[in-house]
């Protein structure tokens, strides 16, 4: 268990679970999407 985040596990979350999950996978969803429209050219391609 990592004690310097402040919670000590699933059950001490301030919001329930499926919400935590179903928000962390709205910013994954935006991350991507937001990547997808605004990286228009290959980096690194030589």
């Amino acid at each position: 268990m990592i004690l310097a985040h402040g919670i000590g596990g699933r059950s001490d979350l301030p919001v329930p679970l499926w919400l935590a999950l179903y928000g962390g996978a709205a910013a994954v969803l935006v991350s991507f999407a937001a990547l997808g429209v605004l990286w228009s050219t290959a980096k690194g391609s030589g």
